[in-house]
């Protein structure tokens, strides 16, 4: 009776990992097999991936995408690159007298002097058309805007996003509509565009500003597309400038220019949808699976259990099942079990039971995926542990009846 008590026992480590309700099922014939409710939620650990994707000098938000049509967990994140309010214009209207002259525009803290032709089209509206391209604001290449995607190597190693969508969104007062914007990114090598602009884009804001969620299933309508997909898979830095002007000839109404606002937005779709790009990719589990090892531990230490299986069962399914499910310790090596559409397969042999209980043992763990271009799509709704099987097989059989 003490033993039975003892494999009793060793459930309650179980239970204060995943926060279960007590056992659902209990036998004790030869092989003692427990099986009870537990939940762990997966979708955290995607959620903290993606807020882990910041710039470091700007507001950002990260939104999950609720859509129950989509099949796939997905993100939005979105950041203002520009946003400047209450700008000013000054001009001196007899100095267009004779056709030309300048207005002064202030978005940026600094005056910026445009060189304009008067036209005179026999209305009340007071059109100027440009004579070169202006910039009206412009960033500081020392100073760049950062997006960050180097904490996706906490996550995911070897694996690479399909499907990511980006675009950059312009809007404010009527003078936005005659704006251009390029994107470049600041490189050892020099600025590389990534958005060539010529102003022919639909402005207009994202819509995304202040929500807890989004509902769509592609990006907002309006804005530029722009392709930043091989940047967020190499898991780099993406160092952003950006200038905003007016390209020549364009006509301006005096009106615009009385209140003048500019929001710049770059806005991504990020779905969990990845395939692999080498072999033995892998996916690292987060810290509180480390909490196994102590179980395991406790297992290996109870001289009458032969060998243990354990399933771990997913809800609704397992989306890791094209991978392998890797306990390392150092000294050990690799204990390698098998995932399936529904669980984590985990078997410990009496020799790795033996090698637990006698030696230090701290593993770490993660799913292994052995073969280039596999699939990993994430599942949209609540990914998580729904049940935990436990079976022991003793060195000796007892039977309570």
């Amino acid at each position: 009776m003490k033993r039975i008590c003892t494999f009793l026992y060793i459930t309650l480590i179980l239970f204060s990992v995943f926060a279960c309700t007590m056992p659902s099922e209990l036998e004790i014939i030869g092989s003692p097999l427990i099986k009870f409710a537990a939940y762990m939620s997966l979708g955290d650990y995607f959620s903290d991936m993606t807020d882990n994707m910041t710039q470091t000098n700007n507001s950002s938000d990260v939104l999950p995408c609720t859509n129950p049509s989509l099949d796939y967990m997905a993100f939005v994140l979105h950041m203002e690159v520009f946003n400047k309010e209450n700008g000013s214009c000054d001009f001196d209207l007899p100095s267009f007298v004779h056709g030309s002259g300048s207005i002064f525009i202030n978005v940026g803290g600094t005056d910026v002097e445009i060189p304009v032709d008067y036209i005179d089209d026999g209305s009340d509206s007071r059109f100027f058309v440009l004579e070169n391209d202006k910039t009206i604001a412009e960033s500081d290449d020392d100073n760049p805007f950062i997006l960050s995607f180097m904490d996706i190597e906490q996550y995911l190693d070897g694996f690479a996003f399909k499907g990511i969508q980006a675009k950059i969104y312009i809007s404010g007062s009527p003078l936005v509509n005659v704006l251009s914007i390029d994107l470049h990114e600041i490189t050892a090598n020099g600025p590389h565009k990534i958005v060539d602009d010529d102003g022919s884009f639909e402005k207009g804001p994202s819509g995304l500003k202040s929500l807890e969620e989004y509902t769509g299933t592609s990006l907002p309508a309006k804005g530029k597309e722009i392709d930043i997909s091989d940047i967020i898979n190499s898991s780099g830095n993406l160092h952003l400038g950006y200038k905003i002007y007016i390209n020549e000839g364009q006509n301006i109404n005096l009106d615009w220019l009385e209140d003048i606002n500019i929001v710049a937005e770059i806005v991504i779709w990020l779905p969990m949808d990845f395939e692999t790009i080498k072999n033995d990719a892998i996916i690292k589990f987060p810290d509180h699976f480390n909490e196994f090892g102590d179980f395991f531990k406790s297992l290996a230490g109870i001289e009458f259990i032969e060998d243990i299986n354990m399933h771990i069962a997913f809800a609704p399914l397992n989306p890791f099942s094209k991978g392998f499910f890797i306990i390392n310790d150092a000294g050990y090596g690799d204990i390698k079990c098998s995932l399936d559409n529904y669980n984590i397969n985990l078997i410990f042999t009496e020799k790795e039971l033996e090698y637990i209980n006698n030696n230090p043992f701290n593993p770490t763990f993660y799913i292994l995926y052995p073969t280039l271009h596999s699939e990993l799509r994430i599942p949209n709704g609540d990914l998580s542990i729904s049940t935990i099987s436990l079976n022991a097989r003793l060195k000796y059989n007892m039977d309570l009846k």
